[in-house]
């Protein structure tokens, strides 16, 4: 005999949003590994507005509905863009950014951000300024990078190797605004895909970006 559907209070058992959130739900369907995503705000999930949320392969539902579905969920925080509703930020919750954040990150930089280099950022790979993973040998207490818009920036095949095991360093000064220390010590800023390129290493460390 087949499954009854689990009643989600509040919320009608045929209503087609919450079956496509049955579909995909672990607790529901007992299956391992499945997820539903729904994004909803802050504030319409504390009943202090009714925007409508949406569901992850669904569409927009009612602020009903996505409390009821949102009710007992584990949470992750996301940030976005006020405006676009562009996701900024998926903090540590996961290593590869969402395909929206990896869309934004390489149209605002466009090219590889290594100064003067000038590979597509479509053609290069999406690294973590400040590395997500610890690497061996590194202290316990080392900082980890996020997955955010602050701490992104497209590196090609040659220049990731470099940052990776050539000893040079990279911060992320700004959004968009790189610095390359290189093993020698010298310092370069550059904005990908603009031909902004500025030596620094002379430069007091406070002085304010160039460009």
């Amino acid at each position: 005999m087949p499954d009854s559907p689990v009643p989600v209070p509040g919320v009608p058992a045929t209503d087609p949003a919450t079956a496509a959130a049955r579909r995909s739900c672990t607790r529901c369907a007992g299956r391992p590994g499945a997820e539903v995503n729904l994004t909803i705000a802050a504030s319409t999930l504390l009943g202090l507005d009714d925007h409508p949320a949406d569901l992850d392969g669904y569409g927009p539902i009612d602020a009903v509905r996505a409390r009821a579905l949102a009710d007992g969920g584990i949470w992750r925080r996301i940030i976005t863009d006020p405006d676009t509703h562009q996701v900024l930020d998926v903090g540590r919750q996961r290593y590869r950014p969402p395909a929206g954040l990896a869309a934004f990150v390489r149209t605002r930089d466009t090219t590889c951000v290594a100064p003067g280099c000038t590979v597509p950022a479509r053609n290069a790979d999406l690294d973590h300024t400040i590395e997500y993973h610890r690497r061996p040998g590194d202290p316990p207490d080392t900082p980890l990078g996020r997955t955010d818009a602050d701490n992104l920036g497209p590196l090609c095949h040659r220049h990731h190797r470099l940052k990776t095991d050539g000893g040079f360093r990279l911060r992320q000064i700004q959004p968009g605004l790189f610095e390359w220390i290189t093993p020698a010590g010298h310092r370069y800023l550059t904005r990908p895909g603009t031909g902004h390129n500025h030596d620094a290493t002379t430069d007091p460390y406070d002085a304010p970006p160039p460009f």
